[in-house]
């Protein structure tokens, strides 16, 4: 009996279609994904967009100079503001105000310290350094100031207004007129600055006349110009009669200060102005605060 011949196993050929293109898809494949994985890194690099961007981390000199400001602080292009006005207080001693419709306070003078300046010419003592200083100044740039008048009790006072009352009824006017001539020179008793212990007349050796030929003088000149930098005001300016209710007076100077007496200098006001005016101001800046505050009942508790 003839034996069976077993099959014989026929190796397949890689050339055979089904298995080449197995063998091809083993190779292509992965050669195809590392392709497509640098194109995409090349077109990643290529525009400049990364995904997610690292600060840099700064060197200790550059920390340092983050950390602290420049030495030399960066040129401001902006205007300087402007000075702002002083605040004004009814109760700043230096601002008394006493004219003809408002007298000297009762008792005022019982409390009034006095010092002597020149010869018997007295001030407030609170002043009479800067009156010193002022006049030593003035004779520095060569210009001779003299005190004619200073502190005036009620009774200097009194005899001075009537002795200008008495000289217009001999020109020929009656009392009443005489009394309204009298006042535009010189104050009631009681209602004169010089009781204050705060103004002075001032004029020159050459030229001592209390008129209006002082404002010609040099030493005039040098107190406009400079009075305000020792505190001092002009206190019945040209063109004001109708506020002071006072002649122009070019020798009558008053201390206020040397903040308030550049502030008045530089508005152009007599005293009563720049009281009146600043004082409506900060009346206003009052009253619109308090439409912005909450009013407590007293009756209320408030909470601790």
């Amino acid at each position: 009996m003839a034996q069976k011949r077993k099959p014989v196993k026929r190796r397949r050929s890689t050339l055979e279609p089904k298995y080449f293109m197995r063998r091809m898809a083993l190779v292509i494949l992965p050669a195809v994904a590392v392709v497509g994985v640098a194109v995409w890194l090349l077109v990643r690099n290529l525009s400049g967009t990364p995904e997610q961007e690292v600060p840099a981390v700064p060197s200790s000199s550059q920390e340092s100079s983050q950390a602290s400001p420049s030495s030399t602080p960066p040129e401001s292009s902006s205007q300087p503001e402007p000075e702002p006005e002083p605040e004004v207080s009814t109760s700043d001693w230096n601002l008394l105000l006493v004219n003809s419709a408002t007298p000297l306070p009762e008792g005022y003078e019982d409390t009034l310290e006095l010092e002597t300046i020149t010869d018997h010419y007295q001030v407030d003592k609170r002043i009479a350094d800067s009156v010193r200083k002022m006049f030593t100044k003035a004779k520095e740039d060569g210009i001779n100031l003299m005190i004619c008048s200073a502190y005036r009790t009620v009774e200097k006072q009194t005899e001075l207004f009537e002795n200008q009352k008495q000289g217009h009824i001999n020109e020929g006017m009656n009392e009443e007129e005489a009394v309204a001539a009298a006042l535009t020179l010189v104050t009631r008793p009681g209602f004169s600055e010089h009781h204050t212990g705060l103004a002075l007349d001032i004029v020159t050796p050459t030229y001592q006349n209390l008129d209006e030929g002082f404002a010609e003088t040099a030493a005039f000149g040098w107190l406009d110009q400079n009075a305000a930098e020792y505190g001092f005001i002009l206190r019945y300016p040209k063109n004001k009669e109708s506020v002071t209710q006072i002649n122009y007076e070019p020798w009558h100077y008053r201390y206020v200060g040397v903040e308030y007496a550049k502030a008045i200098k530089e508005s152009g006001y007599c005293l009563e102005e720049f009281l009146w005016v600043t004082m409506k101001d900060q009346a206003a800046r009052i009253a619109e605060m308090e439409k912005d505050m909450i009013l407590l009942d007293p009756d209320e508790p408030s909470d601790p």
